[in-house]
C-alpha cells in the first residue's frame, strides 16, 4: 500500500464452487447469491478447495525456485513473439513510480506451429519458461483457476436468468494470463515496492 494511504478491510462473501453444476435448486440458489454479492461490492470471492491449495503450493514453490535463479538465466526467459516472460525489478513503470518487484508474466502457451504463430499475430508466441519444473505447475494451477472462471460463468448466467451459454460463449479459447511476483526487500530506495494498481493472479476474460 502506497505510504500515507488508508484503506478498509472489506468484507466479502466466500462462496464454495459445487464440484459440478447441474443447474439444481442449490445451484440456482448460489447463483442469486453471487449475483447479488457482485452487484453489492463488485467483486466474488471464491474459495480453494484442498485438492487447489495443493495446486496453489506446487505453483508457488517453482515461483520461489524461478526468482532463485541467477539474474542471467531469469533475463533469456523473454520471447520476442510474446509478452510472457521476465521483467526486473524496477524495469516496470506504473503512474511515474517503478515497480521494485521482479515479475513473470505467464500467457497462453502456444505451439510454435500454432497457425497464430506461424503467421506473427502480436504477442501470440510460446512462454519463455526456465525449464519444465517451473512450467508444468504453473500451467496446471492456471487451468485450475480457468476451470474455476468457467464455472463461475455459468453460475452467473444461472442468476442472471440468461440462456446458457451468453456469457461462456465469449470466453471459449479464452487468453489466460498470470503475473508471478517477488516483492523485493529495499529499505534505502523505498518501502513502496509497486505501482498503484492491483497485480492480478490469475484469469482469462
Amino acid at each position: 500500500m502506497p505510504p500515507g494511504f488508508s484503506a478498509a478491510v472489506g468484507q466479502l462473501e466466500t462462496f464454495v464452487l459445487p464440484e459440478r453444476l447441474s443447474g439444481s435448486l442449490s445451484d440456482r440458489a448460489m447463483a442469486k447469491a453471487m449475483v447479488r454479492a457482485w452487484r453489492r461490492h463488485g467483486i466474488l470471492q471464491i474459495a480453494m478447495s484442498p485438492s487447489q491449495q495443493q495446486i496453489y503450493a506446487q505453483a508457488n514453490a517453482a515461483s520461489r525456485d524461478f526468482f532463485k535463479a541467477k539474474p542471467p538465466q531469469k533475463q533469456a526467459c523473454v520471447n520476442d513473439c510474446s509478452y510472457a516472460g521476465y521483467i526486473a525489478s524496477g524495469e516496470e513503470i506504473t503512474a511515474g513510480i517503478a515497480d521494485y518487484s521482479e515479475i513473470f508474466t505467464v500467457t497462453k502457451d502456444l505451439h510454435p506451429k500454432d497457425p497464430r504463430v506461424l503467421e506473427k499475430w502480436p504477442c501470440h508466441g510460446s512462454c519463455p519458461w526456465l525449464d519444465k519444473r517451473m512450467k508444468s505447475p504453473m500451467l496446471n494451477y492456471m487451468a485450475d483457476m480457468g476451470s474455476s472462471g468457467d464455472k463461475v460463468l455459468r453460475l452467473i448466467e444461472l442468476g442472471l436468468d440468461v440462456p446458457q451459454g451468453s456469457l461462456t460463449k465469449y470466453t471459449q479459447d479464452g487468453w489466460h494470463h498470470m503475473r508471478v511476483l517477488r516483492y523485493v526487500v529495499d529499505t534505502v530506495r523505498t518501502a513502496f515496492t509497486t505501482g498503484q494498481h492491483q497485480k492480478r493472479g490469475g484469469g482469462k476474460y
